[in-house]
């Protein structure tokens, strides 16, 4: 990625860098769902492992208050989809954290509810 020691290819990347930053941003504020229903269904089915905090109450998940936000809806939507482990991480989220019952517009909506109330990264 951007290990250039040319200062106009490390600007370029910094350049390239931010404006990556600002899409995120840009999709995290103006995502869609009602992060209201987000919530209900959070506190349904996610706080188990996630935490009310959304901190992690289990060791070894992710704190979403800590960067996890940062990805953009798409990759959220397919880690909360199709479940998702990261690497070295002892345990793994299950496919729509584990309620078969979750639809399209349900997933949506709990992004809409973690980027409110955990922010954008």
């Amino acid at each position: 990625m951007c290990r250039s020691t040319v200062s106009r290819a490390a600007a370029a990347c910094v350049l390239a860098l931010a404006a990556a930053g600002t899409a995120r941003a840009a999709d995290c504020r103006e995502g869609p769902g009602d992060w209201r229903a987000g919530g209900a269904i959070y506190h349904r089915t996610c706080v188990a492992c996630h935490g009310a905090d959304g901190r992690g109450a289990r060791r070894g998940v992710p704190d979403l208050t800590s960067g996890v936000m940062a990805y953009s809806s798409t990759s959220l939507a397919a880690h909360i989809e199709r479940g998702f482990r990261a690497p070295g991480r002892p345990l793994a989220m299950p496919p729509k954290g584990g309620n078969p019952d979750l639809t399209a517009d349900d997933v949506i909506n709990v992004i809409a509810y973690l980027h409110h109330a955990f922010g954008c990264g």
